[in-house]
């Protein structure tokens, strides 16, 4: 691809979308399935229904337990999700923020098919959301700051209570109408009996930050944090220190579920689950398969979950979180350059010396060999099947099946290459050090071509047949007039001519 300008791609493919607008239908997400943004929220019931949502208005809902997906609409006006609460089936309450970074909740009464903004509105990042199980009138919110606010109303209204520490609340958890626990910094938690008229500090012991609180349904208070802490208080230890527990794992752990009062679930880094069997002894280690780093677990019942985190990492289980099965379908590494062969072919490259080919557009996109790790900038198609592919290290790839193979051809360079574009069976390759490479025989050769530049030369375009047109650092201009041949520097306003 040519790779002039960010400024003039975007100009033509809103250009194209607008004026295409009434024979192709919107744009719909490919690669990574079902999503490939940072997920914070699941949600899993028992009647099939799972949502996800997460960063730049990513939101996906299934109604049969994962089997298809479906995007659905944001709250107006928010950019991301970062906390979801569901007291009931059917109400639920989420914290976002807007494209001015103010912190705002919204709820649905129909179980997430539509959303309604709240009045509420913070400058504090909101993190964590809570009612008591089957009480969607009263719940709370914490945040930055020691940012605790209270609803009692179904989140009509909220209350800001004092809590008398500045922390940065990650989580917050009620039991009850009056009692509730939130982690702060360094291993404390605040916690609450009177509704949050007081909240009391106390410390767990944890080395560390806790991520996350939750009660189980006999009321039993458990913290997980870095470095693999779990910590828990009975209910008749109230106001006494906390019981640290060797899960097993060293791991940082960021968020568990109560499955009952003797089985707990937690996810941590690396795709590690530790999952205890009796009470809070009895841990064992087990595997989502994902790298990702989890931010949100959900069970519809003791066997049904998921699990959600960064680069839309997901996984599934049917057996009480033993076994999972990764739902993340496709390449998660980044892709600098797409292109379109005829029909609907399609290869992508990126980083690693991905290549990734759909050939149908209701197929999956795969992977195809490279043979480099270096990073693919920009990827060209010729016509007859014939596609060229450039990158890192002077790299140079060349397809004549459509990108179903690739054979390397050399550059006799060592330098990146970042633009590539083609007129016929005259094509040109432009790099670093003002480098510029032509062929003649739609890249099956290249010979390098001197430019009189040791700029960084990023993008190349046919204006005709004869006139070409590169760009690159410090303002740099190039101009052929003879296919590439010969080559000498403009200025702007003489490029706006070309």
């Amino acid at each position: 691809m040519r790779h002039l300008s960010t400024l003039s791609f975007l100009f033509a493919l809103t250009f194209a979308a607008v004026a295409s607008a009434q024979t192709f239908s919107p744009w719909t997400w490919s690669n990574p399935y079902p999503v490939g943004t940072d997920l914070n929220a699941v949600l899993a019931f028992t009647d099939g229904r799972v949502l996800f949502f997460g960063e730049g208005g990513t939101s996906v809902r299934s109604t049969d337990a994962g089997t298809t997906w479906t995007s659905f609409a944001y709250p107006a006006g928010l950019t991301r999700v970062t906390a979801v609460n569901f007291p009931t089936e059917s109400i639920g309450y989420l914290l976002g923020d807007d494209v001015d970074q103010v912190g705002r909740i919204a709820k649905t009464t129909d179980g997430g098919l539509t959303w309604q903004l709240l009045s509420y509105s913070s400058f504090a990042f909101l993190n964590s959301v809570s009612f008591p199980l089957d009480d969607a009138l009263t719940g709370w919110v914490s945040g930055s700051g020691g940012l605790v606010i209270k609803t009692t109303n179904g989140g009509s209204s909220w209350t800001a209570q004092t809590t008398n520490v500045v922390d940065d609340l990650r989580s917050i958890h009620a039991w009850s109408a009056s009692k509730a626990t939130a982690s702060a910094n360094d291993g404390k938690v605040i916690e609450t009996a009177d509704g949050g008229q007081t909240w009391i500090p106390m410390s767990t012991g944890a080395p560390g930050t806790i991520t996350q609180v939750r009660y189980s349904t006999s009321g039993i208070m458990t913290g997980i944090g870095l470095g693999g802490y779990v910590g828990y208080r009975s209910p008749d230890q109230e106001g006494g220190g906390w019981n640290a527990v060797n899960a097993g794992t060293s791991t940082d752990l960021y968020a568990m579920t109560h499955l009952s009062n003797d089985v707990m679930v937690v996810a941590g880094d690396g795709g590690v689950i530790v999952r205890s069997s009796g009470g809070f002894a009895g841990w064992t280690t087990y595997s989502t398969g994902l790298t990702s780093r989890p931010k949100s677990l959900s069970f519809a019942d003791t066997s049904k979950g998921w699990v959600a985190g960064s680069a839309g990492g997901l996984a599934r289980s049917i057996d009480g979180g033993r076994t999972w099965i990764p739902v993340s379908q496709g390449n998660m590494r980044s892709i600098y350059d797409i292109a379109a062969f005829g029909g609907d072919t399609v290869c992508a490259v990126g980083t690693l010396g991905t290549i990734m080919r759909r050939v149908s557009r209701h197929a999956s996109w795969e992977t195809r060999s490279s043979g480099v790790t270096t990073t693919l900038t920009a990827i060209e198609v010729f016509g007859n099947g014939i596609a060229v592919a450039v990158g890192g290290g002077g790299s140079i790839l060349r397809s004549q099946d459509a990108g179903d193979t690739w054979q390397p051809i050399s550059s006799g360079l060592t330098t990146t290459l970042n633009g590539i574009a083609q007129r016929g069976t005259v094509a040109l390759i432009v790099g670093a050090s003002g480098k510029i490479l032509r062929s003649t025989d739609a890249g099956g050769s290249w010979s390098p071509v001197v430019s009189g530049s040791t700029a960084q030369l990023r993008g190349v375009a046919f204006a005709t047949d004869s006139v070409v047109v590169v760009t690159g650092s410090s303002a740099t201009i190039l101009r052929s007039t003879n296919g590439g041949v010969d080559w000498g520097q403009i200025s702007s306003e003489e490029a706006r001519s070309c």
